[in-house]
C-alpha cells in the first residue's frame, strides 16, 4: 500500500507539546541561552507515582556475550527505553543497560561521552540523589515487564531516576540520532523494479501529464 509522505510524517513524528517547544527555544534562542543548566531542568527532584520512559530501574537480569560468543547474565541499571503504555500493556519492555559514568573515566573517549557526541551512548547527568550514568544504546533488550512491575512493587527493585517533561524530549531526540541517523553516502542501495501493471500506470499517467506540462510548465 502506498503512503503520502505526509501521512508518513503524521505518523511516525512524535507530537511535542507547546510548551516543550518554547522551552527548546529558549535554550537556543533565548537571552540566557549561554547559562549553564541545572541537572533540576532535566530531572525530575521527585519520582513519579508510575514508571515513565526514560527512568532507570534496577537491578536488572540483562544478557551479554564474551569475546568468544558465550552468553553469560549480569545484573545492572537499567533504563526504560520503551514507552511507559507498552510497559504497561505488553508482555516486555525494551531496557536500555546503565553504567555508572565513573566506569568511563579515564578513556579517551570519555569527553565525547559528556558532550553526548558518541551516538550509542547517553550521558545522563548526576544529581543531588544519584551519580552520573551512561546508557549503552547498542545493547537494548526486551525485559518481561511482570518482572518490573513486580520488583518494583516489592521494593526488590529500586527506580532512581525520572525525566522532567524537557529531560524526556532530550532523551527521545538522542535516541533518534542513536536508531535513525542517516547512512553513508558511499552506502549503495538497490531501487525496486516495478512490475508490468505499474509500469503500464506510470506511462499512462506520464501521457495524462504531458499536455498540462506543454501548457503550463511545472505549475500545477
Amino acid at each position: 500500500m502506498a503512503l503520502n509522505p505526509q501521512d508518513v510524517l503524521k505518523r511516525f513524528i512524535p507530537p511535542v507539546s507547546g510548551e516543550v517547544l518554547r522551552e527548546f527555544q529558549q535554550l537556543r534562542f533565548g537571552p540566557d541561552k549561554e547559562r549553564i543548566r541545572s541537572a533540576s531542568e532535566f530531572f525530575a527532584t521527585q519520582l513519579p507515582s508510575e514508571i515513565c520512559q526514560g527512568d532507570i530501574v534496577g537491578l536488572l537480569p540483562l544478557l551479554w556475550y564474551d569475546d568468544d560468543g558465550q552468553r553469560y547474565e549480569e545484573e545492572v541499571w537499567a533504563m526504560l527505553i520503551s514507552p511507559s503504555c507498552d510497559f504497561d500493556n505488553d508482555p516486555t519492555a525494551l531496557f536500555a543497560p546503565c553504567f555508572p559514568a565513573s566506569r568511563f573515566v579515564g578513556k579517551r573517549y570519555y569527553s565525547s561521552i559528556v558532550a553526548q557526541e558518541t551516538a550509542s551512548l547517553f550521558y545522563i547527568a548526576p544529581t543531588a540523589s544519584r551519580e552520573a550514568f551512561v546508557a549503552d544504546l547498542s545493547n537494548i533488550q526486551p525485559v518481561p515487564t511482570a518482572t518490573v512491575a513486580t520488583g518494583l512493587a516489592s521494593k526488590a527493585l529500586s527506580r532512581i531516576s525520572s525525566f522532567t517533561p524537557l529531560g524526556h524530549v532530550g532523551m527521545l531526540l538522542k535516541l533518534t540520532h542513536h536508531l535513525m541517523r542517516q547512512e553513508s553516502s558511499e552506502v549503495v542501495r538497490n531501487r525496486s523494479e516495478l512490475g508490468l501493471r505499474d509500469r503500464f500506470n506510470e506511462a499512462i499517467s506520464q501521457i495524462i501529464r504531458l499536455p498540462k506540462f506543454v501548457l503550463f510548465g511545472n505549475r500545477s
